[in-house]
């Protein structure tokens, strides 16, 4: 285990046996520590959210779609989960529970490779405050939001991010849950925000299956990242530029 430290006079944290992070998280799935995903399950395990929020969301699990294993866990990068490049299946990570409701942060650490074609990093489509961060061949992530009083009006936004090729990145998009919607890589030195109005705040979601890796299961058009997965974290509020460092600086350690 290689604990993960923060800067000096970095702001609140959270210590989870050893792996610090923003405080206020409703999620953090984290298949490095391994209080979040303990190594001795192997892969096609259960994924435990270490955010100690009391919104806490449940565990998640090893899922997929078509043929083969699920997801695979290994150790390499000192804790990761490999989707499966090359593989008639698609494989994601499942939970049940809600996404907040107005402002949200969505950090994903994920590492590309040269095979990707296209795949979500969060899902939710459809209704209900629904987030969806897909990438697409050329590497650009770009969020879709349902917003409004019934939670089921789609926006593709302008923001966008664009991820090198095979190369470890921290993604995060940001939103108020109105009229500022960002999209980070990395440390936050550059941005991307959409300032169009999409009210978020209108509607109270009911519990859904919330997908990581994947964009649709509905059909055999399924679209699903390939790669490694490091961490996955949820936040109710909309990281600053500072926070979004801090959390780069605790993940990067693993990077090589």
């Amino acid at each position: 285990m290689i604990p993960q430290f923060f800067v000096k006079k970095s702001g609140e944290q959270i210590n989870f046996d050893n792996f610090a992070y923003i405080a206020g998280a409703q999620l953090i799935y984290d298949w490095g520590n391994p209080v979040s995903y303990p190594p001795a399950q192997g892969s096609s395990g259960i994924t435990y959210n270490v955010s100690g929020s009391t919104q806490a969301e449940p565990q998640g699990q090893f899922m997929k779609q078509g043929g083969g294993s699920a997801p695979l866990w290994s150790s390499t990068y000192s804790g990761s989960i490999n989707f499966q490049p090359g593989t008639t299946a698609d494989f994601y990570v499942e939970y049940n529970g809600t996404l907040p409701t107005g402002a949200i942060s969505v950090v994903s650490v994920y590492k590309s490779n040269a095979s990707d074609a296209s795949g979500s990093f969060l899902c939710l489509t459809g209704s209900q405050n629904g987030i969806n961060l897909s990438m697409n061949s050329a590497k650009v992530v770009t969020p879709t939001i349902w917003y409004g009083a019934s939670g089921n009006t789609q926006a593709t936004l302008t923001c966008t991010a664009t991820l090198p090729n095979n190369d470890w990145n921290m993604v995060t998009f940001t939103t108020n849950g109105s009229n500022s919607h960002t999209m980070y890589l990395n440390a936050a030195t550059s941005a991307s925000t959409d300032t169009n109005t999409y009210d978020r705040g209108l509607f109270a979601p009911s519990n859904r299956n919330i997908r990581i890796g994947i964009n649709n299961i509905s059909n055999t058009s399924n679209i699903a990242l390939q790669g490694y997965m490091m961490a996955t974290l949820i936040y109710p509020f909309t990281l600053s530029p500072k926070q979004i460092r801090q959390l780069y600086y605790v993940f990067r350690k693993r990077f090589s």
